[in-house]
């Protein structure tokens, strides 16, 4: 989701659904509060979907697809597109969101949570602090020594929301070029910020991924939730929070 035209993050090509949940909610916010918004969908490929994706593209027209498999061990390649994208295509665009198709999101709060200059540097999130880096080879998040031998990443940004101003995505997308690529996309982006002396900035309570629904109040201040049983009940959620002025 970008703010003046712009990229949205990770997709799955299969994930039909949650692409129509969003653009009937928060993707469809074309403008709001005089900011223009734009939503696109970030995917690779899948043999089994390619020609039911194809039509979708043409259909809407909120589509950037590249030719990588799309799996999660290749995210990074995802990643990269993403950034590539919004740095060679969204030039108009001062502010960048890349999120999970499976997310609520508040467009209102996130509009809230951004600087007010484009210009400034500005990499915010659910803050991942001091992660430990996982030697277990049983672990989904297993990385070898030789991978990293470092037994923390630095601080990052969790890849289910990234907000980012303009200049910092341009300095993420040049720090691409001299940072090898990470299997976990996310922290890759912390190495760059790491290098580039990038720091996260802290937002309080809007990240509490874990907070449970109690109706529109227990929302108000959310940015960000996932983790819904079905798009529906994210639709409901969305659809309730907006009729009270929270989305």
């Amino acid at each position: 989701m970008g703010m003046k035209d712009g990229p949205q993050r990770q997709q799955h090509a299969k994930n039909f659904e949650n692409r129509e949940a969003i653009r009937r909610t928060w993707g469809a916010q074309g403008l709001l509060n005089g900011v223009k918004i734009r939503t696109l969908f970030n995917l690779g490929r899948s043999s089994e979907t390619s020609e039911k994706v194809d039509l979708e593209a043409r259909t809407f027209k909120d589509i950037i697809q590249s030719s990588f498999t799309d799996t999660y061990k290749n995210l990074i390649f995802k990643t990269l597109m993403g950034l590539k994208y919004a740095f060679h295509s969204c030039s108009s665009s001062d502010y960048f969101v890349f999120v999970d198709d499976d997310a609520y999101v508040s467009v209102v709060n996130t509009l809230k949570a951004l600087p007010k200059r484009s210009d400034t540097i500005f990499y915010s999130g659910n803050i991942i602090w001091k992660p430990s880096v996982f030697r277990n080879p049983f672990k989904k998040w297993y990385i070898s020594i030789k991978e990293y031998p470092f037994n923390e990443y630095p601080n990052f940004v969790s890849g289910t929301f990234t907000m980012l101003t303009k200049y910092t995505l341009q300095l993420f997308w040049l720090g691409t070029f001299y940072t090898k690529p990470f299997q976990f996309d996310d922290v890759f982006l912390g190495i760059i910020a790491y290098k580039l002396r990038i720091p996260v900035t802290v937002n309080i309570d809007c990240f509490n991924e874990m907070l449970e629904y109690k109706g529109p109040e227990s929302y108000k201040s959310v940015i960000v939730m996932h983790g819904y049983e079905s798009c529906r009940e994210m639709e409901k959620v969305w659809l309730e929070c907006r009729e009270a002025g929270y989305s």
